[in-house]
Parts: C-alpha cells; structure tokens; sequence
C-alpha cells in the first residue's frame, strides 16, 4: 500500500501547472480500467493500483468513479481513494473530498482515515471550505487530526486563517492546547513569518497588537530550516536543497555555514 499511495504523489498532475487536458481515449481507458477493478469484488490491489493510475487523468467522469473508493468495504482502498482525490487538482475532486468531510460521520470513527480526509480538502484549500475545517469540537478531535486541522487553517493564507488559529487557542482546555501549541506555533509561522515560539501568552500580546490590519502574502515567508522541512514533509512539497559545497568550493559564499531558509 505505501508504495501505491507514495506514486499517487509523484504521478499527481496538480504538480504539473502546464498538464493538458486528457484525451477522450485516455478518459475512456481509465474508466474501463477502473471499471474493471471494480468488478473485480474483493480484489482491493487491483482497485488501488486502478485509482492510483487512473488519477493522472483529471475529467469529472474519471473522478466519479475513483470516488466510489469511498465507500469501499476495505480501508486501504479508502485511503488510496483519498490520497488520489487530494493530489487530483480539479474542482469535482474537490466537492468529492468536502462532501465526504461534511456528510459520513461513520468516517470520524476511524482516526487515520478521518486525519487524511482533513488533510486532502485542506491541499486543495478551497475557501468554501474553511468554516468545515474550523468548525469542530476540539475534545472530538485526536491529536493526528487536531493537527490536520490546525495545519490545514494554514494553508488558506488569509487572515481569517490567523484569526481561526487563535481561535482554536481560545476555545480549549488549557492542558489541551499546551500539547498543540507545537502545530498552532508552526501554523502562525507560515502564515505570518513570526515566531513566538510555543508561548500563548507572547502570541496572543502580538495578536491584540497586530490583528487590526494585518494582512497575509500569498507567498510562504522565509521560515527556519527545521519548520520549513517539517511543513514540507506533512503537504508532500518539494523540499528545497541545501546547497552543500566542499571548503573549495564555498570560497567566501557568506551563505556557507548559516541558515538558507
């Protein structure tokens, strides 16, 4: 399974901004494979490996069947499911993926499941779905999906997001909250380039002294090594490279032995 969900990310074409739209035959191939996968009850490898394939292929009709996924019997097709949709950037990909959030509560009781559910609507960060993502009852939450959360707020870059965030400081029990304050923290950051580390009290005096007016670039501002890595590795972006020049080659670069990012 882990290989099958690691090339849904790298076949995506949400990587690919220059993609073409699919060719009627490769529409119509993807569906008589998924078709077939399908038919095939109890064969959750062949549903998988079809999903997977078939997600290259952005048209409504293909997204209509890889979302039958969702309610397949068997948990790995669900989340294979949602891994595609994620990565699937196309507007029905997107209502699958927030329809799916809103209307199966059967969903919720299954944590790991629940958390990659979180985690592909907020990829696509479409703002129709904001209040979904903040709206929720903070003790119905675990940890995993509290932070699917909490990261997914992030990436809607406005500052209603920010707002939100504070939020979700306010409204729990303090001892709760602590043991976030870590996501909250990293959630602030890239939303606003400033660090008060896992303080609530420093970041709520630099929100009553900055919420007036504050504005939010589109662009991701220059974080530290460690946080950019971190939110890199949980929305799978590509990590910019360390440049890593031997003494030779580093001359007098001023940049050699400090902090890139």
């Amino acid at each position: 399974m882990n290989t099958l969900l690691l090339s849904i990310a790298l076949l995506s074409p949400a990587q690919d901004p220059l993609v073409k739209p699919p060719s009627e035959e490769r529409v119509e191939k993807a569906i008589e494979e998924l078709k077939a996968a399908f038919d095939k009850k109890g064969d959750s490898e062949a549903k998988m490996q079809a999903i997977t394939l078939s997600s290259e292929v952005l048209h409504p009709k293909v997204i209509d069947w890889i979302a039958k996924g969702l309610k397949d019997t068997d948990d790995e097709v669900r989340a294979a499911t949602i891994e595609s949709l994620r990565y699937m950037e196309h507007p029905d990909a997107n209502d699958v993926l927030v329809t799916t959030l809103r209307r199966d509560k059967k969903l919720r009781k299954k944590p790991e499941l629940y958390e990659a559910l979180i985690k592909a609507v907020c990829q696509h960060a479409d703002p129709k779905s904001f209040s979904l993502i903040t709206d929720f009852n903070l003790n119905d939450e675990t940890r995993d999906t509290l932070r699917a959360r909490v990261y997914g707020i992030a990436r809607f870059r406005t500052p209603e997001a920010v707002e939100a965030l504070f939020e979700v400081m306010k409204r729990g029990r303090k001892g709760r909250v602590y043991a976030s304050m870590g996501e909250i923290s990293t959630a602030l950051m890239v939303l606003t380039g400033v660090d008060h580390g896992k303080s609530e009290t420093a970041w709520t005096r630099w929100w009553n002294d900055n919420k007036r007016g504050l504005e939010v670039s589109e662009e991701l501002p220059k974080l530290p090594k460690k946080t950019l890595a971190s939110w890199s590795r949980y929305w799978g972006l590509e990590i910019p490279e360390e440049r890593r020049k031997s003494r030779g080659e580093r001359g007098d670069d001023p940049e050699g032995d400090g902090d890139t990012n």
